[in-house]
């Protein structure tokens, strides 16, 4: 099985979220048409994940081929790009992760909320997205797992998430 060639929904619909007037977060449901693609697609290729060893993701992860990766990376420069300080994309990153850690072994610095662009140039904005592609409402979304005990490195019944990480040039002031 090669790539999937899992297609945005075309009626994918995007809602804001206002948490006070500068701070907001984009919802989009039902982006893919297939997500059932991608899990599989992931599973095939398990032995392709690896532990985390550039941040404090507490799991396994799997760098997403260039032609997937160019889907959730066409909808942000597309559709989400202008809501935020983001002028033009200059790296996007994409990649498949899997919270496999149980919260026993959790370092302190992996029970708080965090930013993923500390340290970034003031000239570029970092934005960062997470597709939900596991149907187990036990295992959370913010990071809240309510059932920690249903942790696992499979794709097919672990926390399995599309990460995107876009980082751009700020709009000229």
């Amino acid at each position: 099985m090669g790539t999937p060639a899992p297609l945005s929904n075309p009626r994918a619909t995007l809602q804001v979220a206002q948490f006070d007037d500068r701070h907001f977060c984009l919802l989009v449901d039902d982006f893919l048409l297939n997500p059932d693609e991608l899990v599989q697609f992931t599973a095939d290729r398990r032995a392709e994940f690896n532990s985390v060893d550039f941040s404090y993701y507490p799991g396994v992860y799997r760098m997403a081929p260039a032609d997937l990766a160019d889907r959730p990376t066409d909808y942000f420069q597309s559709q989400a790009r202008r809501r935020f300080d983001a002028r033009r994309c200059v790296e996007a990153i994409c990649r498949y992760s899997i919270v496999t850690l149980p919260p026993q072994l959790l370092h302190p610095i992996q029970w708080l909320c965090h930013r993923d662009d500390v340290g970034l140039d003031a000239r570029l904005s970092m934005q960062a997205s997470v597709l939900y592609l596991f149907r187990d409402p036990e295992l959370g979304g913010s990071g809240d797992i309510a059932a920690p005990d249903r942790l696992s490195a499979d794709p097919r019944s672990g926390r399995l998430t599309l990460n995107g990480f876009f980082t751009c040039r700020r709009n000229l002031a």
